[in-house]
C-alpha cells in the first residue's frame, strides 16, 4: 500500500496522501492541474493510453474527456492501493461508465496484450502522474520495462500483419471461394511421425530416410518438398502456411512424384497459385486454418481445423498437424534454427536453382548465399541446436531463436517432452471431432457484407466478429496511409469495406 489517507484540497475535493504524507494532487485545485496533465497529451483522436497512477482519477477524468474514443490503462502500484483508489468518485465513475481499465502494476502487461490492438487504437502512449513517479521510482522502472517488453512483442506481431494483411484477406476469399468441405484422410500414427524442415543438416539425414521410409509418416514442410523429392523421397503430407507468391515455387517438384497420393496441407490463407497448382496436378488439397480472424468467422463448424504455428512457422504447423493426425512420437529432421555448413537452407529447396541459374564470376552462388543469411545480425552459436546434434560452424540469429523456443513452448503445452531430435507423449491428443457443415461461399459472404455495412454505417459498436475479422487488413491499409494518424478506426474500416466489395465482382 502506497497510499496513508486522504485530505481535503481547497475546493473541498479529497485527495490521496502517499505513506509519507504528500498529497498526490495539487491541495488547491487539483482539477485545474489535471486539465493540465491531458493537455501534455498530444495524440489523434484514438488511441490507446497508459497511466502510471491512479489516485482520486483527476487526471484520468480529464483525458477521457479530451480524448473520449481513447481506451484507457490507469495502473496502480499494488491491489490494496487499486482498492483504496476505487473509492474516490472520479474513479468509481469512470470505471463504472468503462471509460477507464484499471489494474495493478504487475498485470499490466497481461493487460496490455489483451486490450492493445494497433489496428483499432492506432499509437499506444505511456504517461505518468508526476507526483506519483516522484514517489514509486522503483515500482515505475520496472513497469515501464515489462510494458516496453510487452508492446515490443505486439509490435512485431502487428507489422506482420501490416506487411501480409492484404496477401491474407486476398488469399482467403479466393481460397473460401471453391472450398466446400476437407476430404476424409487416415495417416498411419502407428508409426512415428518424420516432420521434415529445410535445414542445412537436412542433407545428412536424407541416407536415414531412405533406409528407414517404412518406420515414418513423413510430413514435410514446403521449403523442404524440393530436397525430398529429388532425393526420391515421396512424403505422406507437405503443409504449406506462406502468403506470399514465392510458395508455389516450393510446389514445382509435385510433378517429380511418383504417385498422387502426398496430402497437400495448406492454411486458408496460402497462397492461391500453389493451392492451384496442386489440385492441377491431381493432388488432394487439405485446408487447415490460423487464428486469423476472417478465416476464423468462416469456417466455424467446418471441417477446417484450427492449427497452430507458433510465430508463424511451417514446422510448427506441420508438427501440429502431426499432433492432431494422432502422433504420439513426432521426429524433426532439419529443424536446425541456424545457417550451417555456409548455407541458409539444404540442397534442393527452391533458392538452389534461382542462385545457380544467376551466378557467374563475379556473382557465386556462394555470395548470393551469404548475402541472405547476413540480411541481419548473426552469431555463432556453440554448435549445438535444439533438435539436429551437433553441426559445425552454426551461426544463428534473434528470429531464429524465437523460432526454436517458441517450437520447444508448442511441444510442452501439448505434454511432448523432448529427446534430441524426437518428441515423445504418452498417448494422442482428444481433438474435437471435425465439423461436418458444408461451406457455402456466397452466402457467408453475401451476410458478412451486410453486417459489416451495418457496423460501418455506425449502427453497432466498434468491435464486431465481423470488424474484428478486417483487423489485419486494416493494419495492412494503416501502413500504406502516410497520415494515419489523422484517421479513426472507422475511416480504415469503410476503405477496408470497400476493398471487399471488389471482390462480389471477382466470385460471382
Amino acid at each position: 500500500m502506497i497510499y496513508s489517507g486522504s485530505i481535503k484540497a481547497k475546493n473541498g475535493e479529497d485527495i490521496p496522501l502517499f505513506a509519507n504524507g504528500k498529497p498526490m494532487h495539487s491541495k488547491y485545485n487539483p482539477e485545474n492541474e489535471a486539465e493540465v496533465f491531458a493537455s501534455s497529451i498530444q495524440n489523434p483522436a484514438s488511441a490507446f493510453i497508459i497511466i502510471a497512477g491512479i489516485g482520486a482519477g483527476f487526471h484520468l477524468a480529464s483525458v477521457a474527456k479530451k480524448i473520449p474514443d481513447a481506451c484507457i490503462l490507469a495502473i496502480e502500484a499494488d491491489q490494496e492501493s487499486l482498492d483504496f483508489c476505487t473509492k474516490f468518485p472520479a474513479v468509481k465513475s469512470l470505471l463504472s461508465e468503462g471509460k477507464v481499465i484499471a489494474c495493478t502494476a504487475d498485470k499490466a502487461p497481461a493487460i496490455i496484450r489483451e486490450r492493445y490492438i494497433p489496428s483499432l487504437h492506432g499509437d499506444c502512449v505511456f504517461v505518468c502522474q508526476r507526483a506519483w513517479e516522484n514517489e514509486n521510482q522503483a515500482i515505475l522502472t520496472c513497469l515501464k520495462q515489462n510494458t516496453m517488453e510487452e508492446l515490443k512483442r505486439i509490435s512485431q506481431d502487428y507489422s506482420v500483419q501490416a506487411h501480409f494483411g492484404g496477401q491474407w484477406q486476398r488469399n482467403i476469399l479466393a481460397n473460401l471461394s471453391t472450398f466446400k468441405k476437407n476430404p476424409d484422410i487416415v495417416l498411419n500414427s502407428k508409426l512415428k511421425a518424420a516432420v521434415i524442415a529445410a535445414g542445412p543438416s537436412l542433407d545428412g539425414s536424407i541416407e536415414k530416410l531412405l533406409r528407414q521410409r517404412d518406420s515414418y509418416c513423413i510430413i514435410s514442410t514446403d521449403t523442404a518438398l524440393g530436397t525430398l523429392a529429388r532425393s526420391g523421397i515421396e512424403p505422406d503430407a507437405i503443409v504449406s502456411i506462406d502468403a506470399q507468391k514465392v510458395s508455389a515455387t516450393h510446389f514445382f517438384a509435385l510433378p517429380l512424384m511418383q504417385s498422387k497420393n502426398p496430402l497437400c496441407v495448406f492454411d486458408i490463407c496460402s497462397n492461391r497459385n500453389a493451392v492451384d497448382y496442386a489440385r492441377k496436378l491431381g493432388f488432394r488439397v487439405y485446408f487447415i486454418r490460423s487464428a486469423h480472424p476472417f478465416a476464423s468467422l468462416a469456417l466455424e463448424g467446418s471441417s477446417v481445423p484450427l492449427t497452430e504455428s507458433g510465430s508463424g512457422t511451417v514446422t510448427i504447423a506441420a508438427c501440429d498437424f502431426a499432433r492432431q493426425q494422432g502422433f504420439c512420437e513426432i521426429e524433426l529432421f532439419g529443424a536446425d534454427f541456424c545457417y550451417s555448413e555456409g548455407k541458409p537452407y539444404a540442397k534442393g529447396t527452391y533458392l538452389e536453382p534461382n542462385f545457380l541459374s544467376a551466378c557467374g564470376r563475379t556473382l557465386t552462388s556462394e555470395q548470393m548465399n551469404t548475402a541472405l543469411m547476413f540480411r541481419t545480425e548473426l552469431k555463432e552459436t556453440d554448435g549445438s541446436t535444439h533438435f539436429s546434434g551437433k553441426l559445425k560452424k552454426a551461426f544463428t540469429t534473434q528470429v531464429m531463436e524465437g523460432y526454436a523456443r517458441t517450437t520447444l513452448e508448442w511441444a510442452k503445452k501439448w505434454g511432448y517432452f523432448q529427446s534430441g531430435s524426437m518428441l515423445k507423449k504418452a498417448k494422442a491428443s482428444e481433438n474435437p471431432p471435425a465439423g461436418t457443415k458444408e461451406f457455402n461461399f456466397h452466402a457467408f459472404f453475401d451476410d458478412y457484407l451486410k453486417n459489416l455495412q451495418k457496423s460501418a454505417e455506425g449502427r453497432q459498436e466498434k468491435l464486431t466478429p465481423y470488424t474484428v475479422g478486417l483487423l489485419p487488413l486494416i493494419a495492412n491499409i494503416r501502413k500504406k496511409q502516410n497520415d494515419s494518424a489523422k484517421h479513426s478506426f472507422f475511416d480504415f474500416l469503410k476503405l477496408a469495406y470497400s476493398q471487399l466489395t471488389r471482390y462480389t465482382v471477382l466470385y460471382e
